[in-house]
């Protein structure tokens, strides 16, 4: 999901459109808004790498 404010999109560096790129979408652009089921997979991710580590 895209909040889109053009001063801080990454998919909008080499052009100048008013919407967002959803097809050039970075995963530490700003613009990113991530739902509560976004962080629970990241949290789930981040623990499968801890254990991977151990």
């Amino acid at each position: 999901m895209c909040v889109c404010n053009p001063d801080r999109s990454l998919c909008q560096r080499i052009d100048t459109s008013d919407t967002p790129r959803l097809d050039r979408c970075q995963p530490t652009c700003a613009n990113i808004a991530r739902t509560d089921r976004h962080a629970d997979d990241l949290v789930q991710h981040a623990q499968s790498l801890e254990k991977q580590a151990d």
